[in-house]
């Protein structure tokens, strides 16, 4: 196992079991962050992003990571993350593809992907909220 690799084990071990800061030491000061939900977001808000949704979402935190791969510059892997959402507690899979870079042995560009098409069905567009 590459040293980039172990910082994605790292990451997703933490991020399982709520440890935001465990996170958070994985990423460079300079760290990028992009998904089709939060679009692109910088430095300390990566950090904020993952605390706001393991706050709201913790009681039922799982993921499963897998395909993990990494060299000395880029890696990837794919998680898998269950969750019940809005009002009615619907039950939500979002299967990610993740691909990183890295720099001085830290993630320094984090770029979340999944099928937003299917995500953005649970959209209201009467009252611009999402209902799942």
């Amino acid at each position: 196992m590459t040293a980039n690799e172990k910082t994605i084990v790292k990451f997703y071990s933490a991020f399982a079991k709520a440890d935001t800061s465990t996170m958070t030491e994985c990423y460079h000061a300079n760290i990028t962050f992009r998904d089709p939900i939060f679009g692109l977001i910088k430095g300390d808000t990566v950090s904020q992003m993952w605390k706001m949704l393991i706050d709201n979402y913790k009681a039922e935190l799982k993921i499963d990571v897998s395909d993990i791969k990494a060299d000395e510059y880029v890696g990837s892997a794919r998680y898998t993350a269950p969750y019940s959402f809005g009002k009615t507690n619907k039950k939500v899979v979002n299967i990610i593809n993740t691909r990183f870079h890295f720099k001085d042995g830290l993630i320094i560009k984090h770029t979340d992907d999944f099928d937003i098409w299917k995500w953005s069905k649970c959209i209201d567009p009467l009252n611009n909220r999402t209902q799942l």
